[in-house]
């Protein structure tokens, strides 16, 4: 993961933050940490 992706990632793993809408990940993926994990989800596809 590129380093400013991995801050996208990093600075939607607060509290209650379960999804990340970005074109720039891969779709459906999931980034986990030990504060939480994120489902990816790219608003331009269906």
């Amino acid at each position: 993961m590129a380093w400013h992706d991995a801050l996208i990632a990093a600075s939607r793993l607060l509290p209650d933050c379960t999804t990340l809408y970005s074109d720039d990940f891969q779709r459906g993926q999931w980034i986990e940490s030990k504060d939480g994990k994120l489902k990816v989800i790219n608003p331009f596809l269906s």
